[in-house]
């Protein structure tokens, strides 16, 4: 086997591709997902406390999932690092439908 045939490519070089760029996809429709939330958090009925703890958790999804993805290349074991970001967009979500569907005070 010669360095960069095409076994080693598909061997090697594959898994690395695929986290890059699944962190590049997931960076940009998360930076989407941040300007659709600070644009329509102020339309909800909801305390300053719980926008500003949705849009906190929204940043903190938006930069640890793809920084996870994309590190997850260089050391597996920071792909389990990924889901946390995963599940801090999935609460900023849950903030927002919450607000949504809040009936006014």
């Amino acid at each position: 086997m010669k360095l960069l045939d095409d076994v080693w490519a598909v061997g090697v070089l594959e898994p690395t591709r695929s986290l890059w760029r699944s962190a590049h996809v997931h960076g940009l429709l998360l930076s989407f997902y941040n300007l659709f939330y600070g644009t329509q958090i102020n339309n909800t009925n909801l305390t300053d406390r719980a926008k500003r703890g949705g849009s906190v958790h929204a940043i903190i999804g938006a930069i640890v999932l793809p920084v996870a993805l994309f590190l997850s290349a260089f050391y597996n074991p920071l792909r389990y690092l990924a889901a946390f970001g995963g599940l801090a967009i999935i609460a900023s979500a849950v903030v927002m439908v919450r607000g949504q569907f809040k009936g006014e005070d």
